[in-house]
């Protein structure tokens, strides 16, 4: 006797066990007992799903977090980090900061020391650049402040090779609206950065078989 199970697609999903049993319902012949980390393919397959991208340091290190999924609607998610007292926003491949303050003035020296009016950081906190004409070096990075002296904001960075600084192409005066700018950093001793894979879209798809016989 050859028994024929046929699987053209797997895009029933997966079956909860109420159901497991119910092999006359035209799901069940689409369907899946168990898919994990996995992802369905509207054609039928599935693939294998793809990690977390890393986009920044961990609030606190010592203690654990929890990342949680947030759909916003059917083409917009966020995730948020919650930690102990406190959460974080991760959306569009970052976490969302607060408004972007004016930067009128940055050295060249080590340690880096930028002109801030009214930022509002204190040392310990981090800040994200962008937007900076001239030192183009300097968009894209996370610093931590070292040092704050009037509108003079230290940062732990070597800016000697940089360019000169020209101007910030956005930003407003103050500490956004009279709120704290940057975000604590994790501890001196944390965990090191991960390296960054590159994740492919799709990896390890996989399509369904052709009919599968086996011998009784």
């Amino acid at each position: 006797m050859l028994p024929r199970a046929d699987f053209p697609t797997f895009a029933g999903g997966e079956l909860s066990p109420q159901v497991a049993a119910r092999y006359d319902t035209a799901k069940y012949q689409t369907a899946l007992r168990a898919c994990r980390n996995m992802l369905i393919l509207p054609e039928g397959g599935v693939y294998r799903r793809p990690g977390f991208e890393f986009v920044g340091n961990a609030r606190d290190h010592s203690k654990r977090l929890w990342l949680q999924a947030f759909q916003v609607s059917a083409d917009e998610s966020r995730v948020i980090e919650w930690s102990d007292l406190g959460l974080r926003i991760i959306a569009g491949g970052g976490y969302v900061l607060t408004t972007e303050v004016e930067v009128t003035a940055i050295t060249r020296a080590n340690p880096m020391v930028a002109t801030i009016p009214a930022s509002g950081y204190t040392v310990g906190e981090e800040a994200y650049f962008e937007n900076i004409e001239g030192m183009t070096e300097l968009n894209g990075r996370l610093l931590r402040v070292t040092a704050v002296a009037g509108d003079d904001v230290t940062f732990d960075a070597d800016s000697r090779e940089w360019g000169e600084f020209v101007g910030s192409g956005g930003g407003v005066p103050g500490d956004a609206g009279g709120g704290v700018g940057g975000e604590p950093p994790p501890p001196v001793d944390g965990d090191p950065i991960p390296p960054v894979p590159d994740v492919p879209e799709r990896p390890d798809t996989v399509f369904p078989l052709p009919p599968l016989y086996a011998q009784i």
